[in-house]
């Protein structure tokens, strides 16, 4: 659900591509001990690697069901990790993504982005149920990958 490369002034996350800030793409090399590179030029590779290793596992994903480790997933990467912590893990898609808005909704920066993230809920609602249909509840898990 992430674009390409952006750097809005009225954004705090600052320079992002693909979702990934220059600050997290600063930590992911300095973890990786490799020299300092604009996020700009980000590889599929690293984004890969960090959305696994700073949003999915951080994020603990993986403990959803299917269609909710979605809407997790994109929240953390949308608002940050520490965002998310609130949620039980038998919550539902629509609960997450209701709870998600009305969060979203208190930012001081609503005005300026609130569009957006409204279609990208709603876009990560619709994406979830049809990854949830037909998997029986006790599936669970979202894969551990």
């Amino acid at each position: 659900m992430e674009g390409g490369f952006v750097d809005n002034p009225r954004d705090p996350g600052g320079a992002t591509n693909k979702g990934i800030t220059q600050t997290t793409f600063n930590s992911f090399l300095r973890l990786t001990n490799r020299s300092y590179e604009s996020v700009r030029n980000i590889s599929h590779d690293d984004v890969f690697a960090i959305y696994k290793r700073f949003f999915w596992l951080r994020a603990k994903c993986y403990l959803f069901n299917v269609g909710c480790d979605l809407c997790i997933f994109d929240f953390a990467v949308n608002s940050g990790v520490g965002a998310i912590a609130r949620f039980p893990i038998q919550t539902g898609i629509d609960q997450i993504c209701d709870a998600r808005l009305e969060y979203l909704l208190h930012l001081p920066t609503w005005r300026t982005f609130g569009e957006g993230w409204t279609r990208r809920v709603r876009e990560c609602r619709i994406r979830a149920h049809e990854m949830a249909k037909g998997v029986p509840a006790s599936a669970g898990n979202g894969g551990s990958s």
